[in-house]
């Protein structure tokens, strides 16, 4: 529970670990937060005692923008902890909150979770002196992180290898979701094996928007029974188009003679 409270848009700012994990809103995002707040269904932000912004951040940089001088505000009594805890619990659904950028959220929780499993053995007189946990322990906090970003615990241990191995390319794509987790931890190599996979997923689907962007400019189109699309169009679009590299020098496209009769039809 809190109280809606008035602010200055000086005063507020953006949650710092966000900030440094590169995880803001896209532009997509700011459209969206314009329209709600032309419609004026805008809901207060949610700040800490602090001015930190836990939930709003596209409506606080809209304001930003349109040099707005003060925000309605719902303040929580949270502390730090208890503030990354609930940006994870009621952000989910958001855009720029893909199962990556939770899992990293959720592991800067992991050094309190591995104090409090290693007070927890101290008192049962379990770690006599040790400073490691015991593997069921780790375990254990490994579950805890999974649990809090609501995803399986296979994905942290990924999530944990991609952010020590992979280059900054590969993160910045998994943050963006350019790329899935599963995916870009099948990449995991030399740097130059992760550009390289990159690079040429990028370049398909760079080839697909191509070869869609021709199939549509040629399709003549069919009318419409009572609004809707024929069955046959339908199917048509959703017709699969295989991509592939050749190795060979120079920027070149190949297509089928299928595929260039139907262009040229």
């Amino acid at each position: 529970h809190g109280r809606v409270v008035t602010r200055s848009v000086d005063q507020l700012h953006p949650y710092p670990c966000l900030v440094r994990l590169g995880i803001v809103p896209s532009v997509s995002d700011l459209s969206t937060a314009m329209r709600r707040r032309d419609h004026g269904i805008d809901q207060p932000l949610t700040i800490t005692r602090g001015g930190c912004i836990l939930a709003g951040y596209t409506q606080w940089s809209l304001a930003r923008k349109r040099g707005e001088t003060t925000l309605p505000c719902l303040l929580l009594d949270l502390d730090e902890a208890d503030s990354l805890l609930w940006i994870i619990q009621n952000n989910k659904r958001s855009s720029c909150f893909n199962d990556f950028n939770l899992v990293q959220l959720a592991l800067m929780s992991e050094p309190r979770l591995r104090a409090r499993a290693r007070s927890n053995q101290q008192a049962g007189g379990r770690m006599k002196g040790s400073i490691d946990l015991p593997e069921a322990d780790r375990v254990d906090v490994r579950s805890a992180i999974a649990a809090i970003a609501g995803v399986s615990e296979r994905t942290v241990s990924k999530v944990k290898k991609l952010l020590k191995e992979g280059v900054p390319e590969l993160l910045e794509a998994l943050r963006d979701e350019e790329v899935k987790i599963d995916r870009a931890f099948g990449w995991l190599g030399t740097p130059q094996r992760q550009r390289a996979q990159l690079k040429n997923l990028r370049m398909c689907r760079g080839l697909m928007k191509e070869i869609d962007s021709l199939l549509r400019r040629h399709r003549s189109p069919a009318p419409s029974i009572s609004g809707r699309e024929p069955l046959d169009m339908v199917s048509e679009r959703k017709a699969a188009v295989v991509v592939a590299t050749v190795n060979r020098p120079g920027k070149a496209m190949f297509v089928t003679p299928e595929l260039l009769q139907e262009l040229e039809s």
